[in-house]
């Protein structure tokens, strides 16, 4: 079974994964992190090359991720202004302090997307990210990967 960074970034190589998700797993401490904080498209893109997914699976992530982006659209037009002033005083912040472009560019997605996470949470509404991990772990989808 895959184990290491390493290792994982040989077999998604393998399977051609995109580069922007080969070097986010080589800027992850481990893999526990990289799977805990990785973006969802990431990790529904890895479980579709990985698990041999149900008709009903498919669907079903689709429903999630429709009404999660119904519920993330209807919170962004109900703060739009606000919040994105509030974040982009902070991206500034962290970029200034990262002094990397690409750094801050990963700073401002990972902001939007944790913020529409936990919005989500508080209001009921399933993420894509808990649908993948309701359904398969790290452990089970790395395993299928090794088979590949």
């Amino acid at each position: 079974m895959i184990t290491t960074k390493e290792e994982l970034i040989v077999k998604l190589r393998s399977i051609n994964a995109c580069e922007s998700a080969i070097d986010y797993i080589d800027g992850q401490p481990d893999l526990q992190t990289a799977w805990e904080n990785c973006r969802p498209s990431y990790l529904w893109w890895l479980v579709r090359h990985t698990v041999k997914l149900t008709p009903q699976q498919s669907v079903e992530f689709a429903k999630v991720s429709a009404v999660y982006a119904k519920f993330v659209a209807e919170r962004a037009a109900e703060r739009a202004a606000e919040w994105a002033a509030e974040r982009a005083e902070r991206a500034a912040e962290r970029a200034a302090e990262w002094a990397a472009e690409r750094a801050a560019e990963w700073a401002a997605e990972w902001a939007a997307e944790r913020a529409a996470e936990w919005a989500a949470h508080e209001n009921g509404v399933m993420t894509p990210r808990e649908y993948i991990n309701s359904r398969w772990s790290m452990e089970q989808v790395l395993e299928e990967l090794d088979n590949i």
